[in-house]
């Protein structure tokens, strides 16, 4: 082969290379431009995803606040709607006249023969509803350990309980509602009895779900039982709970004395 073919030869070698060097570097480009909008494109798909499920989570949790905003406010609505018409109830002069004799029976009792069953709790709570006021409320519940406090304990033999609940500072109306409450369990044939401390307060607060505002101000012990008591707390004299000399106390209305009476025989220990 000449001189001349042989040059030939490589020049057309050296511009098959070039061409085919340029040939990879396009293909290469253009699989970089391809890669790197595949990538772009999935980060935007990714950042829609994102968006949306924090959409929905969004979307989620404002369908779930407001379900809740309106189961509290359909509870509440009927709170109040039971409220009422328990307060119509108690304006009742049977439930009146049963109390009065619940009250003039009514004794302390500390030793129980039992818990009270399921039916008769289910009964103390509609009971518990209609006593219960905007400003007091009573809770009935059933909890082992409920009665053992850390010092002595006074109560035995069961495990139901009623938490007189206060919403404010009027003390007076726990004391009305929690009595109220004690004359219907009396008038049902259970004992009761006052708690301010005898019992376990960690128990209590773990066992009712107050709401904000309140507090639980005493316990009552509610129970069956076989025989009344051998002693009976002595009540305080009318002189005692009125100032009155008898002949005042007894020129005085016949249902304030009435009121008076009842009062000092149905809390012994308070009166």
């Amino acid at each position: 082969m000449s001189k001349k073919h042989r040059k030939t030869n490589k020049r057309a070698e050296e511009t098959a290379a070039e061409t085919l060097n340029e040939a990879v570097s396009e293909v290469e480009d253009k699989i970089e431009d391809a890669v790197a909008e595949t990538i772009k494109s999935a980060d935007e798909a990714a950042e829609e995803l994102i968006a949306a499920a924090e959409t929905v989570d969004t979307a989620s949790g404002e369908a779930k606040a407001s379900a809740e905003e309106a189961i509290a406010e359909l509870a509440e609505q009927n709170e109040h709607t039971s409220a009422n018409a328990a307060r119509e109830a108690i304006t009742d002069d049977n439930i009146m006249e049963k109390w009065y004799k619940a009250a003039q029976r009514r004794v302390s009792i500390r030793s129980f023969s039992g818990t009270p069953e399921i039916p008769v709790l289910r009964t103390l709570r509609q009971a518990a509803q209609m006593v219960s006021t905007e400003e007091a409320r009573i809770y009935v519940g059933k909890r082992p350990g409920i009665f053992d406090p850390l010092l002595k304990k006074v109560i035995t033999g069961t495990e139901a309980f009623a938490a007189v609940i206060l919403r404010g500072k009027n003390k007076y109306m726990a004391g009305f509602v929690g009595e109220a409450f004690l004359l219907e369990c009396e008038a049902m044939g259970l004992g009761t009895c006052w708690l301010g401390a005898s019992y376990n307060h960690s128990v209590a607060k773990a066992s009712v779900k107050l709401r904000q505002g309140e507090k639980i101000v005493c316990l009552i012990a509610i129970g069956k039982y076989d025989e009344m008591p051998e002693t009976v707390g002595a009540r305080k004299s009318l002189f005692t709970l009125t100032g009155m000399e008898d002949e005042t106390f007894y020129a005085l209305p016949e249902w304030q004395q009435c009121a008076v009476r009842c009062a000092r025989m149905a809390a012994p220990t308070l009166t």
